[in-house]
């Protein structure tokens, strides 16, 4: 083949690539755009957290035995109320369990006798609360670091707050709390106590956030787990937007509306988002009518860029974190 014609015959595939392509982009401009026309809506927003909790005692007291000795006498089980300075049980000493066990081979007399003149050493309850542990029976020997009865004063909830969350959370943030074991109860609670160290979980940097309720319920013991959320933000009587039509690029959010047939680009600012709704804080008014591209043509103009090269493409939209 000639060079003349070589010449020849690639200019000729050129022109008809481009008349293709003029075609096509033809055929996408002349397919009619279709808009969702989304109105402006007013209302309450509220921006949540969730974490996992785990519920435990807010003061958790080991009670140990003054002496070495044996159990004479328990007062209390599981799940007794207990006030603080009250006896919970009694205990003799090893001296006293010496002396008493030789009166008692000596007769009922002798045996009272010294049970009188040697009285058993009380065991007191050091605070208030729930006996949520007893470990020992009467008759056990123990020594001075074994523990007797474990006292809750109260049970409240740990919860772990990622490091980019817990500055939303201050204290008295109101909290739902749902425990596993019970799905179906749902109660609420407030933060008691942001830690002011963070800790490291599978290299995620968290601050422990006590829970506390008025409402705790019965059935709640120490150890359970629960899903918490934190009700953090919230707007009373904002204006909004569904989060998808709102559309961002270099310069920042904004959507489209119309103004005397045509469409016009009106940048915005946003707020907060609660679930799928975001906050509109400027750029447009309650009841205004926003235009959202329908999903169909949007896909139509995709494939048409996907199949033309001299298509242009449009700047990516950032995602909102």
């Amino acid at each position: 083949m000639t060079l003349k014609k070589y010449i020849a015959l690639s200019s000729a595939i050129l022109v008809l690539f481009i008349a293709a392509s003029f075609l096509l982009l033809r055929k996408g401009d002349n397919e009619q755009v279709r808009f969702e026309r989304i109105k402006v809506m007013q209302g309450d927003l509220q921006t949540t957290i969730s974490s996992t909790a785990t519920v435990k005692p807010k003061n958790r007291l080991e009670t140990k035995p003054p002496v070495s000795g044996r159990i004479e006498e328990m007062l209390v089980e599981e799940g007794y109320e207990v006030q603080k300075g009250k006896i919970i049980g009694w205990m003799s000493s090893t001296d006293r369990v010496a002396l008493i066990d030789a009166a008692r081979a000596k007769g009922k007399e002798e045996l009272q006798r010294w049970e009188t003149i040697y009285k058993p050493t009380p065991i007191i309850a050091a605070i208030s609360g729930t006996i949520i542990s007893r470990s020992v029976e009467p008759g056990q020997t123990v020594t001075a670091e074994d523990v007797i009865v474990v006292i809750a004063d109260r049970l409240i909830l740990n919860a772990a707050v990622d490091e980019t969350d817990v500055a939303k959370v201050v204290k008295g943030t109101i909290v739902q709390i749902t425990l596993d074991a019970y799905p179906q109860d749902h109660f609420s609670g407030k933060v008691d106590h942001i830690a002011f160290e963070a800790t490291t979980e599978e290299n995620v940097t968290v601050y422990e956030v006590d829970i506390s309720s008025d409402e705790n319920p019965s059935f709640m013991k120490s150890g359970m787990s629960a899903e918490v959320i934190f009700f953090t933000n919230k707007r009373e009587a904002a204006l909004y937007l569904p989060a998808t039509a709102i559309q961002y690029d270099t310069q920042g959010a904004y959507v489209y509306v119309e103004n005397n047939k045509r469409l016009v680009r009106q940048s915005i600012k946003t707020g907060i988002q609660d679930g799928s709704k975001l906050e509109i804080v400027e750029g447009v008014e309650q009841g205004q009518i926003v235009l959202v591209e329908g999903q169909g043509s949007v896909q139509k103009q995709e494939e048409t860029r996907n199949s033309n090269p001299f298509m242009p493409t449009p700047p990516k939209r950032r995602k909102r974190n």
